[in-house]
């Protein structure tokens, strides 16, 4: 099954191109969501989740928020089924929720989980203590993103 919205993670590689793979390095470039209007996205993420503009491309098919090291992306739907080359199927949240989520860190999760709900997330689990002492809450946001509200992990 396609899930409902298709992410690509762009990594990049470190470490010297003629060592052998058990050697390669990648880091988290950032995540693309793909969407139908970049500049709805990136402001509805600014609403819903505090974050920063890290800038948009000339024709408003890409742009990016800061997260901290790793940007969060989007790119038109138009975008995806020309870069893709393969079938797409748009996020939604008429359907089943990807197999993957977004997870933001706040100092308090209980005020940034009503935040994203005020904003238009749909809210699928309230924030609330896991056993691993994090306190976590899930939503959805407007193109069917699981997106995961938590608090610090102790790192004890």
């Amino acid at each position: 099954m396609i899930s409902p919205v298709d992410i690509t993670v762009n990594v990049r590689r470190f470490a010297n191109y003629a060592a052998p793979m058990s050697q390669t390095v990648a880091e988290l470039g950032w995540v693309i969501i793909y969407v139908p209007d970049v500049r709805e996205a990136l402001a509805f993420y600014e609403r819903a989740f505090g974050l920063e503009p890290g800038g948009i491309d000339a024709h408003a098919t890409f742009g990016q928020l800061q997260t901290g090291s790793t940007a969060l992306s989007f790119a038109t739907e138009d975008r995806a089924r020309a870069e893709l080359r393969h079938p797409f199927r748009p996020g939604t949240l008429d359907t089943e929720p990807a197999n993957l989520a977004l997870s933001f860190v706040f100092d308090d999760p209980y005020t940034a989980f009503d935040r994203a709900v005020s904003a238009g997330c749909v809210p699928l689990a309230p924030v609330e203590p896991k056993p691993h002492g994090q306190h976590v809450g899930i939503v959805r946001d407007r193109y069917g993103t699981i997106v995961e509200i938590g608090s610090p992990l102790d790192p004890a």
